[in-house]
């Protein structure tokens, strides 16, 4: 039921389900952290660890829109 769609250009939103508390959110977003720093790629003979930064918002139902969401 969850919903991943790319906002930007290396920017993606995850929409998780209504029922996903906060505790579940921090934890999808550290497991979803840790899979992305764990892979790493060879470019020209370099390693590139790639990295990612994390937001939440813990109170959607403060916001008017999903804009304001965001």
């Amino acid at each position: 039921d969850d919903i991943v769609t790319r906002f930007g250009g290396e920017e993606f939103l995850i929409f998780l389900k209504k029922d996903c508390d906060k505790n579940d959110a921090i934890k999808i977003a550290e497991r979803l952290r840790k899979a992305i720093a764990k892979k790493s790629y060879i470019y020209d003979k370099d390693n590139i660890t790639v990295t990612v930064s994390i937001g939440l918002n813990l109170f959607p139902d403060h916001s008017k829109t999903i804009i304001d969401a965001i």
